[in-house]
């Protein structure tokens, strides 16, 4: 076969998964749709705030979902708004309910909620919005008038434009970010009211200063996150944040560039968030990895004195990748092995997902504290569930139906690839949701199984697609992960010392102790 559309994938209903319940004729799914309107419908009449549902985020078939809009119905009043692609609203027969959808500027799909309220928040003006307009008519009015409203002041010279003024500055209308935002939220699995929030928060904060180094690294990390979809990673840093410093990016080098570095640390001292790519090699006094005549360990303390947060992109700056693996040649260590007074965010994977790193400098630049993390410091939003929760050849694993090669019977029907080596069962990522290229696909979708490369040690235990296989599934696996390839057994394994860069293991999967050689 010469294309993989050629592959016939089959879903075969399993006797031991349970079917939604069925409550007067009606899927679960629409049946729980339709309880939560009538409670988001009292509380608005209550006067209490509007509530949204993220249709995106819920497992409804076509079905359900074409069930859902007929039972709804079509209302008198619909509206679009053209901010940064189509968005488009219409209210249901049910008075309050309103339909919306949300289109980037090449026609996507990126959001698709239900609102109730009683106009949506996107189609509401802003009090400056109206202060400005007032200003307007007045100047354009041919008759004296009073003194116009006063004009909202913008930053001073000095100060760091807001993220609302840099919008406005860019052509970038309030409408128009909140769409952004509300797609945001909804490839992140965030609250739909959180689009809106984080909107309004961010329109009057500071841009804030983004400082990224890179050191041991590929540059694969940097180069997924210039394919994010959902903020694009122009949106993000020409509206968003400063990025301040990046030796990938930027047009200074040389003296320039260290003096451009300097500078980010020392004008917002406290406020930047510093993102590391690339693990810190320590061997031979930090000469393997040296720029401007400092070594990567020297600049990392530096810049981590002045930091607000510290984000690790990437398995290398997580967990140490494969310069950490065995031998490990570079005395190469993560950077919680080294830095242990800041607040760390790892955003592990080799590469992550574009809108995982995105996702989590957005959330962290719109709320000011760090996110939820799981023991591993990863953000539970991104890295909650394992892959093989959210994955499509799961009812196939459950009824015990296995690909034996790539090119098997079991391979060609879509069967599970949990016998060909896969960890989805022991990997915690967002792959089998968010996906690459916008959605398009991932890993497993493709054919291949997962490698586990979210997880602590990859390079070193998870790399060869050997498997010990679990007797007893699911189960067996997640009772004993490191036996049978995974990542999240003990907290950290570590050291005396208190390193967290978790156990070694051979490809033979026995676990071995590292040796602390902790900086």
């Amino acid at each position: 076969m010469s294309r993989l559309t050629d592959i016939p994938i089959r879903t075969e209903p399993s006797a031991r998964i349970e079917t939604p319940a069925v409550v007067g004729g009606l899927g679960g799914g629409v049946a729980a749709i339709l309880s939560e309107l009538v409670t988001l419908l009292e509380r608005l009449v209550d006067g209490e705030a509007s509530g949204t549902i993220d249709l995106r985020s819920l497992p409804m078939s076509p079905p359900d979902r074409a069930e859902l809009q007929r039972l709804l119905g079509d209302g008198e009043v619909q509206a679009t708004v053209n901010a940064q692609g189509l968005s488009k609203m219409r209210e249901t027969g049910v008075s309050g309910v309103w339909w919306i959808e949300h289109f980037d500027q090449q026609g996507e799909l990126t959001a698709e909620l239900i609102e109730v309220s009683r106009v949506p928040q996107i189609l509401l003006s802003a009090s400056d919005e109206i202060a400005a307009g007032a200003r307007l008519c007045v100047r354009k009015s041919p008759w004296p008038r009073a003194p116009p409203p006063k004009e909202e002041k913008m930053s001073l010279a000095n100060e760091p434009l807001t993220v609302g003024e840099s919008l406005r500055l860019h052509g970038i209308s309030r409408r128009g970010f909140i769409k952004f935002c509300t797609a945001t939220a909804s490839a992140m699995a965030l609250p739909p009211w959180m689009g809106v929030a984080m909107a309004e928060q961010l329109r009057h904060a500071p841009r804030p200063s983004v400082i990224y180094l890179s050191f041991q690294e590929c540059t694969g990390c940097f180069e997924s996150l210039t394919r994010s979809f959902a903020p694009t990673i122009e949106s993000l840093i020409f509206n968003v944040i400063s990025l301040d410093y990046d030796d990938t990016l930027m047009a200074a080098a040389g003296d320039a560039a260290e003096a451009a570095l300097t500078k980010a640390m020392k004008d917002n001292f406290g406020k930047y968030v510093l993102v590391i790519d690339g693990s810190v090699p320590t061997g031979a006094g930090g000469a393997y990895c040296t720029s401007g005549g400092r070594s990567a360990v020297a600049t990392l303390r530096e810049a981590a004195k002045g930091a607000a947060a510290i984000v690790c992109v990437g398995t290398c700056s997580a967990f140490g990748g494969i310069p950490f693996a065995d031998p490990n040649p570079t005395s190469a260590w993560p950077v919680t092995a080294i830095v242990g007074d800041k607040p760390i965010i790892n955003v592990s994977g080799c590469p992550p997902i574009p809108e995982v790193i995105t996702g989590t400098l957005l959330q962290f630049v719109s709320t000011g504290q760090v996110p939820d993390l799981d023991e591993h410091r990863r953000p539970k939003a991104f890295f909650g569930n394992t892959i093989h929760d959210r994955c499509y050849r799961r009812p196939f694993y459950d009824e015990g139906k296995f690909a034996k090669s790539f090119d098997d019977e079991g391979a060609r029907n879509g069967w599970c690839l949990y016998e060909l080596g896969c960890k989805g069962p022991t990997t915690y990522n967002a792959c089998a949701t968010i996906k690459w290229n916008g959605g398009t696909s991932f890993p497993i979708e493709s054919g291949h199984g997962c490698l586990g490369c979210s997880e602590p040690g990859f390079w070193t235990k998870a790399a060869s697609m050997r498997r010990s296989p679990a007797p007893n599934g699911a189960k067996e696996a997640r009772r004993h992960p490191a036996r049978y390839g995974g990542g999240r057994g003990r907290r950290g394994g570590g050291c005396r010392a208190g390193c967290r860069v978790g156990r070694r293991q051979s490809l033979t999967s026995t676990p071995q102790r590292a040796r602390c050689r902790r900086p």
